[in-house]
């Protein structure tokens, strides 16, 4: 869902596995359509924290 949601948004993901079930569902996103209410419930879905913060990161916030 959450490639699905960036794809339809126009965005460019490079999702990475090196397992093959992983893999087809990554490819499994180009065929999942999300309605506009579903999209508009994920966007205000909260972002206060960043999932990923590694030392050497810019100051994003």
């Amino acid at each position: 869902v959450s490639l699905a949601w960036l794809l339809a948004q126009g965005m460019t993901v490079i999702p990475s596995s090196t397992k093959r079930e992983n893999l087809a569902a990554n490819l499994a996103a180009l065929k999942v359509r999300l309605s506009s209410d579903e999209m508009a419930q994920i966007a205000t879905l909260d972002r206060g924290e960043r999932c990923a913060n590694p030392d050497f990161a810019p100051d994003w916030d």
